[in-house]
């Protein structure tokens, strides 16, 4: 076995016939627009003034769900290094026992209406914890009126196809924005220019319909296959991000796991079951901005990996820093993700399984 790289096979093209018979919501559309999305959102979170009641915190609890909460991941992981107080992410119904008086309890749900955020938001009121709110509406939107509570209620005028996952910019920019109001995180605007930037400029590369590029060819090698993200440190969030969008968009099993953690127990369980693992893929994104040991795992993990007779890809980000790695691969996901849809011949918005589930909740 060998080591993939991003290399063209043939495969059915990708073309706008194609895309115009699938994409029933543009959602091709709403991937080029991200850099806009974090624009908007960057620019109307300055806009916010907070009480002075939001001093002294002395920790975050995000609640969000799904694409709701595809900011908080990437925010938390990206911007680890600049966030001053402990954070914690809560993709349940239940705030943990800490929550209280001196915590931020910030409820992300693009909807305004996801069931789980809003149980989240009753439970701190009850306990008196400051509130901040990220939605475009719904009940969400509502109970931040009723309350007073600080909010980002954003009109997504840049996202046409409507999909939480797909509002990225404004759920990454949206969460950073608020916390940086709140004195809780630092980010300069240069390094907000820069990452704008950068994501205008991958949407060039990974959108381009005419010429090959990464993004298609990372989509003809990941179908039919169960896949595995691999990634380390700052990238977590955007593996978050990645496995969400290949399970919703393209309608294919995937999930993602850290190194080094993996080499403590992953290892052991590629050794059954004994049968053929041809529909399984491991999808390792390396990086020099790793920590120096970190980076020396990936290639005897690899190595394992073949051994135990499964394919393995490698994509290395040779963006300039952290910031812009994450943005690179932020892009690269969103459209590899698209591309995969089509080639699965599935519309990208629809989510028929969630919304089965959803309405026999009620």
């Amino acid at each position: 076995m060998r080591t993939y790289r991003l290399a063209s096979q043939n495969y059915m093209p990708i073309n706008k016939k194609i895309i115009q018979k699938l994409d029933s919501k543009n959602v091709l559309g709403s991937i080029g627009l991200v850099a806009k999305q974090a624009k908007q959102a960057w620019d109307e979170t300055k806009k916010i003034k907070l009480p002075k009641s939001f001093k002294n915190i002395e920790n975050v609890v995000i609640a969000g769900m799904g694409g709701s909460s595809i900011g908080p991941h990437f925010v938390k992981s990206v911007f680890n290094d600049n966030i001053k107080v402990p954070v914690e992410i809560v993709n349940d119904y239940v705030l943990p026992s800490y929550a209280a008086k001196k915590t931020l309890v910030l409820l992300s749900s693009y909807s305004g209406n996801t069931a789980e955020v809003l149980s989240c938001a009753r439970q701190a009121k009850a306990r008196g914890a400051r509130v901040l709110v990220l939605t475009s509406g719904g009940k969400l939107a509502r109970l931040a009126e009723k309350n007073k509570w600080p909010a980002y209620i954003f009109k997504p005028k840049w996202n046409p196809c409507a999909q939480p996952r797909v509002g990225s910019g404004y759920m990454i920019f949206g969460s950073l924005g608020l916390l940086a109001r709140a004195g809780l995180a630092k980010a300069r605007d240069a390094e907000i220019k820069d990452m704008l930037a950068t994501l205008e400029k991958q949407a060039k590369r990974f959108g381009s319909l005419n010429k090959k590029n990464p993004a298609k060819d990372l989509a003809r090698q990941l179908k039919n296959k169960m896949v595995f993200i691999v990634v380390s440190g700052f990238l977590q969030g955007n593996a978050h991000i990645f496995a969400n969008q290949l399970n919703e968009t393209a309608k294919q099993f995937a999930a993602y796991f850290v190194l080094p953690e993996i080499n403590h127990h992953l290892l052991e369980g590629l050794t059954f079951p004994k049968g053929p693992k041809k529909d399984m893929v491991f999808l390792f994104f390396e990086s020099g901005q790793y920590h120096a040991q970190t980076q020396k795992r990936y290639a005897l993990t690899r190595q394992i990996i073949k051994q135990n007779k499964i394919k393995t890809i490698t994509y290395k980000l040779n963006s300039d820093n952290k910031l812009a790695q994450a943005a690179e691969m932020l892009m690269l996901g969103a459209y590899a993700s698209f591309y995969l849809a089509m080639l699965n011949a599935q519309d990208p918005a629809l989510i028929p399984w969630v919304d089965y589930l959803k309405k026999r909740l009620r």
